[in-house]
């Protein structure tokens, strides 16, 4: 039986994420292009490998029995296509850069800059919260922020993320006086995040009458306060640039990560991919002060953060 790669990939789209919707999201095509693909591949293979339920695609025990293989043939084929992008010294191609929503909202003038000044690379940004494999070249690069990056990872750590509460001037506004922050609404994120520094923080200190809003991920945490919510945490360097915001207390120094550019091993020598961590690298420490807490506008008001 003669297989085309294109099923495989398809077919672990559909595996890792149970629905068709949301891998024809990860693939970048039309759900009814999924729905197909999967459906001439269990054809074509002579086995029913998804259970079709209400809840989504589950695999059957054919499909579980497959899922191994397939990915180990994924391995092999991203380090082959690693290993040859990694000679290529051309600044021409493409690169696929993932990073945050909210990241992006902070970085996106230099990645213009940069697609001025090298017309022949076209850059491709791949926006989530969630992990993204650069071992499966699911991205080239990734600008993350994150203590420590995986082994297989290579990159510069530009600087420390310092973070600090912020509230959006309507509600500061309506709600000047900030000599208690305890006193305040506040949004924090939901029980997937309780592990982060500045959500134990929250647990220990604010009273859950205080949560006004919870959400699932940073960029919605930057908007809900920036339009009004209430006070959160967020990172120095993405809300000193946000116009809707202002910072209410200082940056507490046990919450800070880093922030990162990095890509594999094996694309380390690839001349665009070399060129544009460069460029992001030193369009990121342009700002390293601000990042790291130093070099702060004035804050809201005298109010101070309580021990905790």
């Amino acid at each position: 039986m003669a297989t085309d790669w294109d099923d495989l990939r398809f077919f672990l789209a559909v595996a890792r994420t149970g629905s068709i919707r949301a891998a024809a999201t990860q693939l970048g095509v039309n759900h009814s292009t999924v729905s197909r693909r999967i459906g001439g591949f269990e054809s074509r293979v002579g086995v029913r490998l998804f259970e079709r339920l209400p809840t989504g695609y589950v695999l059957t025990d054919a499909g579980c029995e497959m899922k191994p293989s397939v990915e180990r043939m994924e391995d092999e084929v991203a380090t082959l296509h690693r290993r040859v992008l990694g000679r290529d010294t051309r600044l021409s191609g493409s690169i696929r850069v993932a990073m945050s929503s909210v990241m992006l909202a902070r970085l996106g003038p230099p990645i213009a800059a940069f697609s001025r000044r090298y017309p022949g690379i076209q850059v491709t940004i791949v926006t989530s919260d969630a992990y993204v494999s650069l071992t499966r070249r699911e991205a080239d690069v990734a600008i993350r922020t994150t203590v420590g990056p995986p082994d297989a990872l290579v990159g510069r750590r530009i600087c420390r993320l310092a973070m600090a509460p912020y509230a959006g001037l309507g509600y500061l506004a309506e709600n000047p006086d900030i000599a208690d922050l305890r006193s305040h609404s506040w949004v924090r994120l939901d029980e997937s995040w309780r592990h982060v520094p500045m959500e134990k923080w929250i647990a220990r200190n604010i009273p859950p009458t205080q949560v006004q809003v919870r959400v699932d991920s940073g960029p919605s945490l930057q908007e809900m306060i920036a339009n009004g919510c209430g006070v959160g945490w967020t990172a120095c360097y993405i809300s000193e640039a946000d116009a809707r915001m202002a910072r209410v207390g200082d940056p507490a120094p046990d919450f800070a990560s880093a922030i990162w550019v990095l890509t594999h091993e094996d694309l380390r020598r690839t001349v665009r991919i070399s060129r544009f961590m460069e460029w992001m690298s030193e369009a990121i420490a342009e700002n390293k002060a601000i990042a790291e807490g130093v070099d702060l506008a004035p804050q809201w008001g005298p109010g101070t953060l309580f021990d905790g």
